[in-house]
C-alpha cells in the first residue's frame, strides 16, 4: 500500500499525491496550507470529455483554470457495449482514443518564488550559479504569467534565468525543475526546439537515474508537458526509445506518484504516436506497455493511464489491434475489469470490447 509521505502544512514538499492511487477518491491533494508542491496536479484538456468530466483529474479535485470538476456521482454513465458491438471504433467514450496529453498544470507560486529565494541566498557566489537580484524579480514577474498562459514566449533575459536554474547543485534543482514544467507548457517554440531542445531532454533524462528520486517525479512530469506541443512531441518522438526505457524502469521499480508520472508519459507518447498511423512505432509502445500491465506492478490510478494508452493506440486502428492480438493484450486488460476503481474497471471493460479475444 503507497503511503503519501508528504504531508504536513507549511513546509517545502517535493513531489505530491497527484493521482496517487492511495489518494481518497476525489480528493485535492493540494491543500496544504502554502504548502510548495513541485509537480503540480495532472489535468487534461477536457474539450472531448462526455459532460465535461476528466476522468483524469476526478471528482471535486482542483482543476487549475476552472471551477471543480463534478463529483463522482456525476460522472458519465458507461456505455452500453451494444453500443460497439462489432465495431472496431466505441461511439460516446470519455476515456479513449485520447487526442491530447495529459499534463500537470497545478502551482503554488508564492511557495515556489520563495523556495527560489532561499535556495539563491544559500549558494555561494564562487558557484557562479545564483541569481542577481534583478532575475529574482524577473522570475517573480514570470512565475505568475506562465500559470496563467499570459507569457507565451520567453525574452533572452528569461531564457538565461531558466538555463542558468539546471547548474544549481543536484540537491537544490526541485524548483528549476517546477520552473521549467511551467514553462515547457507555455514555450515549446523556444524550449523545446533545436540544441535547446536536445539538451532540455538529455537534462530531464539525467535527473531520473535513480528512479525513486524526487527529482526524478518532477522531470517525469517536465516531459509530460513536454508531450504537450508540437514541437514538444517531435522532440519526444527522436527519443522514444529512450523514454519506453525510463517509464519501464520507473513503473516497475516505483508505486505512487511516480508510477502514475511513468504511466502518464507513456500515454502522452500514445497520443502523439497514434495520428502518425506507424506499426513500428505503435509496437514500440504496444510491447513494453504489456510487459508492465499485470496487476501485482500497476494498479488504479497509474493501471488506468495504461489502459488509455492501449485504447488510444488500437481503437480504429486496424494495425494496432493486430500487434495487441499478437501481444495477447486481451488477457492482460480482463484483471482490471475487477478494479476497486470505478473508472479502471470501466475502461478495462471498453477496451475488451475491441480487443481481440484470441
Amino acid at each position: 500500500q503507497f503511503v503519501d509521505p508528504f504531508t504536513g502544512a507549511g513546509r517545502y514538499v517535493p513531489g505530491s499525491a497527484a493521482g496517487s492511487s492511495a489518494a481518497a477518491p476525489g480528493a485535492d491533494p493540494f491543500t496544504g496550507a502554502g504548502r510548495y508542491v513541485p509537480g503540480g496536479a495532472a489535468s487534461f484538456n477536457s474539450a472531448g470529455a462526455s459532460g465535461g468530466t476528466d476522468p483524469f483529474t476526478g471528482g471535486a479535485r482542483y482543476v487549475p483554470g476552472g471551477a471543480a470538476a463534478p463529483s463522482a456521482s456525476q460522472m458519465p454513465s458507461r456505455p452500453s457495449p451494444a453500443s460497439s458491438a462489432g465495431s472496431i471504433t466505441i461511439q460516446s467514450n470519455e476515456y479513449f482514443p485520447k487526442t491530447s496529453a495529459v499534463q500537470f498544470v497545478a502551482a503554488n507560486v508564492d511557495g515556489l518564488l520563495k523556495k527560489l529565494a532561499e535556495i539563491n541566498a544559500s549558494l555561494a557566489d564562487a558557484e557562479g550559479a545564483c541569481l542577481t537580484d534583478d532575475q529574482l524579480a524577473l522570475f517573480s514577474a514570470l512565475i505568475p504569467r506562465l500559470v496563467d498562459g499570459t507569457c507565451t514566449s520567453l525574452a533572452p533575459a528569461e531564457m538565461e534565468c531558466l538555463i542558468k536554474l539546471r547548474n544549481w547543485p543536484s540537491s537544490q534543482l526541485l524548483p528549476g525543475l517546477d520552473a521549467m514544467r511551467l514553462a515547457v507548457r507555455r514555450c515549446p517554440a523556444e524550449l523545446c526546439t533545436g540544441a535547446v531542445g536536445q539538451a532540455l531532454v538529455q537534462w530531464l533524462f539525467s535527473q531520473c537515474q535513480d528512479c525513486t528520486s524526487l527529482g526524478c517525479l518532477v522531470a517525469l512530469r517536465v516531459l509530460c508537458n513536454i508531450s504537450g506541443s508540437q514541437d514538444g512531441a517531435v522532440l519526444l518522438r527522436q527519443h522514444l526509445e529512450q523514454i519506453m526505457d525510463l517509464c519501464s524502469s520507473v513503473i516497475t521499480s516505483t508505486k505512487g506518484n511516480h508510477q502514475v508520472a511513468g504511466c502518464t508519459l507513456l500515454l502522452n507518447c500514445a497520443v502523439f504516436v497514434r495520428p502518425l498511423d506507424e506499426l513500428e512505432l505503435t509496437a514500440s509502445l504496444l510491447v513494453p506497455i504489456s510487459k508492465v500491465l499485470v496487476q501485482d506492478c500497476v494498479d488504479g490510478e497509474a493501471a488506468f493511464r495504461l489502459l488509455v494508452a492501449v485504447g488510444t493506440l488500437v481503437c480504429g486502428v486496424g494495425e494496432g489491434l493486430a500487434v495487441a492480438d499478437s501481444l495477447s493484450l486481451g488477457a492482460r486488460v480482463s484483471p482490471f475489469t475487477k478494479s476497486e476503481m470505478p473508472k479502471t474497471a470501466d475502461c478495462a471493460g471498453l477496451l475488451l470490447g475491441i480487443l481481440p479475444s484470441g
